[in-house]
């Protein structure tokens, strides 16, 4: 089976494996339960949190502890390291203590998760934090020592900025799981062949004549890469745009930036707010980013 296909229909979802986010609170992986989880997945309805957590190690049966209630994991892997629990039957609109353990022991600190408000509730205001490109290698560097991608502290510092303005919903996008592609435009040249080979050689590349289970392709699979010196433009011979055939209104030419939106959903409009980051900006500019592009657009338009 090829990997895509793989992906498409076994609903994989890609996430940063350096940072935890639970309860509107970012958990630093390397101080947060010793280092053993290497990042969550949480996502929720109104009587149901399904979590996915990564271990740093292999575990047997860990257990996702919810007040006096112990749900067991369900493997993701023949490995032990990627476990998902599903817990329902929970009330709406409260917030539950949540603790991975093992064997009577805890993983790591309890964290605070609350469950969605029920369909037929008005929960009034909504807000969102969209940010792309999350994943990726700290050491990605090419056969000539150029570093390939922004570094997994600077990745976080953005994502806690981010975080700061106390979203509900966290939503990670952008290109994660495709190192070993082969069909870019970007790989056409003797140099960028090199340098995909030498990455390959590093991380490992899919191979469609194994199995996706019990075999190398776990490991590859499991390791994203993200955007950092390089944008799609560069690589599709393009620039960003919109559909032909969609009609819009153009407030801000498209940019190739790092960043995130902060979406605010009220009754009555709707507020986006663009945050955008270059290097040459400086580390310390992330913790004070200010919207660059500001619009609202009312129900009654």
């Amino acid at each position: 089976m090829q990997r895509r296909k793989f992906l498409k229909y076994g609903g994989a979802v890609s996430a940063s494996a350096f940072s935890v986010w639970a309860g509107g609170r970012l958990l630093a992986a390397e101080n947060w339960g010793g280092g053993e989880i290497s990042h969550l997945i949480p996502l929720t309805s109104h009587d149901t949190i399904l979590l996915k957590a990564s271990f740093a190690g292999s575990r047997r049966n860990p257990v996702l502890r919810i007040g006096s209630r112990e749900i067991p994991g369900r493997p993701g892997d023949t490995l032990g390291r990627f476990w998902s629990f599903t817990a329902s039957g929970l009330e709406s609109a409260r917030e539950y203590e949540l603790q991975l353990r093992e064997d009577g022991t805890a993983l790591a600190e309890p964290w605070p998760l609350r469950t969605a408000p029920a369909p037929d509730v008005d929960a009034g205001r909504f807000r969102m934090l969209v940010y792309t490109c999350a994943g990726g290698p700290d050491d990605a560097v090419t056969e000539n020592g150029v570093w390939r991608y922004l570094p997994v502290s600077t990745r976080r510092r953005m994502l806690r900025r981010g975080l700061q303005f106390n979203p509900d919903l966290a939503v990670g996008i952008g290109d994660q799981v495709y190192w070993d592609q082969t069909i870019a435009r970007r790989w056409n040249s003797e140099a960028a062949r090199r340098s995909r080979e030498f990455i390959w050689g590093k991380y490992g590349s899919f191979d469609e004549d194994l199995p996706v289970f019990g075999s190398a392709n776990e490991t590859v699979l499991a390791g994203p890469i993200s955007t950092g010196t390089g944008w799609p433009s560069g690589a599709r011979g393009i620039e960003p745009g919109v559909p032909v055939d969609l009609e819009v209104e153009e407030r801000v030419k498209p940019l190739e930036q790092n960043g995130f939106t902060i979406v605010d959903v009220d009754p009555d409009h709707i507020e986006v707010r663009q945050f955008t980051w270059l290097p040459e900006m400086g580390l310390d500019a992330i913790d004070n980013l200010r919207p660059f592009s500001t619009f609202r657009l009312s129900r009654n338009t």
